[in-house]
């Protein structure tokens, strides 16, 4: 097997066939997230703070995209945590979620999928 193939196929002890394989960067990313609770209720600055805070995981996350889908979703989501750092009032981000959420949902569902893909690759 060459090195560069990353993946190596064995049989374990039961005779299963095994697989492992190293773990990409955007695996890697994902996994070293250890995230403080969200903000809840209605203290607005909390949820800027949080924003700012998480932003450059996203957009790390992003850079390191498995595939354009998961990409364009995580654009997304540094566009609504830039937008949600910056907002002076709950009424104006909850306008603007709400005009987008329906696309966000969609979206979401390839971010999950790729995140599946990466817990899946660990073993």
């Amino acid at each position: 097997m060459s090195a560069t193939m990353g993946i190596a196929i064995g049989l374990g002890p039961s005779g299963v066939s095994t697989a492992s394989a190293s773990m990409s960067p955007f695996c890697k990313t994902l996994t070293s997230f250890h995230p403080r609770t969200p903000p809840t209720g209605s203290n607005y600055r909390a949820y800027r703070t949080w924003a700012k805070t998480y932003l450059p995981f996203f957009q790390r996350l992003a850079a390191e995209a498995p595939n354009a889908s998961t990409k364009t979703v995580l654009n997304e989501m540094i566009q609504i945590m830039k937008y949600e750092s910056s907002l002076g009032t709950a009424k104006a981000y909850a306008a603007y979620v709400a005009t987008h959420s329906a696309a966000w949902a969609k979206g979401w569902k390839s971010f999950a999928g790729a995140v599946m893909s990466c817990v899946t690759s660990m073993y």
